[in-house]
């Protein structure tokens, strides 16, 4: 089993390159904060050591765990699937209001993120989601903005090692003219 201190102390080997690049640690997974007292004790000890850290997550949590591991970051990246609350349940299974007000926390905790919307063709690609995320956006004044992150095909082969029916194997790669579509969507 790896303990924090020996991710910290791998971390810190490449100190010279966030010190020249201006960049750090980003905790990210699955969903970090799964994990979230792994993920914490990560977060405080690269503070501790003066590296930047990020934490890229869906914002799945109580708020209580969101506020403790949050508190510990320098920026957030906000993967926001789905802006409708049916939809939403339907498709992670879990409900959309915790994570919105996980989101709204961010802002009132002077933390800076960006918004990050992953699109599925088919499943969240509508005019609605678009138009809803810029909604929010426009609400939370600590938002660098919102990133697209196009659904790509470089996971399927991780279905058939583990012997499992990849259920998005029919979805298109988007076309450049679609995620330019959605980028003027968001403008």
């Amino acid at each position: 089993m790896i303990t924090a201190e020996k991710v910290v102390q791998e971390v810190i080997k490449d100190g010279i390159f966030y010190e020249t690049s201006g960049g750090g640690v980003t905790v990210s997974g699955g969903e970090p904060l799964f994990q979230w007292e792994f993920t914490l004790e990560i977060l405080q000890l690269c503070k501790k050591a003066g590296i930047h850290t990020a934490l890229e997550t869906s914002g799945f949590a109580t708020p209580e765990i969101f506020r403790k591991v949050v508190e510990s970051c320098d920026l957030v990246l906000f993967d926001l699937k789905e802006t409708d609350e049916g939809k939403h349940l339907a498709y992670t299974g879990v409900p959309l209001f915790p994570i919105l007000e996980n989101l709204k926390g961010l802002d009132e905790m002077q933390i800076p993120f960006v918004l990050r919307l992953p699109i599925v063709p088919g499943m969240n690609d509508r005019e609605a989601h678009f138009l809803e995320a810029k909604r929010l956006r426009e609400k939370l004044p600590l938002c660098g903005g919102i990133e697209i992150m196009p659904y790509h095909k470089l996971g399927e082969y991780k279905y058939d090692q583990l012997g499992r029916e990849c259920f998005c194997r029919h979805i298109a790669e988007p076309s450049k003219e679609q995620i330019q579509e959605w980028e003027r969507l968001l403008k």
